[in-house]
């Protein structure tokens, strides 16, 4: 395994190296280590430049998810099930709404209006806490202040998807990220 960007890593695919996409801008230092067992998505596309994404990281035994685009679909799918107490009633208006100066990820809305949300994938965890970022992140800053913004005159969440089954509890990463904690 290895990571020449924050989007592409070297696997080993039946003997034989192989580039992969990895959907993640995230550090994930703790589960690109040389050896690690990953499991990959074969996809196919004209203007693809890798045959596989990644999907999933076997750390220590524990699979973690390590799909960032993954959460937003989970969200969605789960709230207009009615699946999430804080949010039955409420369905998918649209997605990627441009609000502010941000492009969000969700827009729900219910009978008292709109909902702005954004969905954030959390993928480190240490002695069972949950903690995100796992780098500095001026973008998710900025969705933060926006979602700020939001409250002003209407409602917003950021919702953190914990892309594995190990966490007990979830902290900002304030140590990593102070602006964005």
């Amino acid at each position: 395994m290895d990571r020449p960007n924050r989007f592409l890593g070297v696997v080993e695919v039946q003997g034989s190296a192989e580039m992969c996409f990895i959907p993640n801008p995230g550090r994930m230092h703790e589960l690109m280590a040389p050896g690690t067992r990953v499991y990959l998505l074969e996809k196919r596309g004209e203007h693809r430049k890798t045959r596989y994404d990644m999907v999933l990281v076997d750390h220590r035994g524990v699979l973690v998810g390590v799909d960032s685009r993954l959460p937003n679909t989970l969200f969605a799918e789960a709230v207009d099930a009615g699946r999430l107490r804080g949010f039955r009633g409420c369905s998918v208006e649209r997605s990627e709404p441009v609000f502010q100066d941000s492009r969000l990820d969700l827009v729900l809305s219910d009978g008292e209006g709109q909902v702005m949300v954004e969905t954030k994938s959390c993928t480190l965890v240490m002695e069972g806490v949950a903690l995100f970022p796992d780098a500095p992140t001026k973008r998710g800053a900025r969705h933060m202040r926006t979602l700020v913004k939001a409250l002003e005159g209407g409602r917003a969440a950021v919702v953190f998807v914990i892309q594995r089954g190990d966490a007990h509890e979830f902290k900002p990463n304030d140590g990593t990220d102070p602006v964005f904690g």
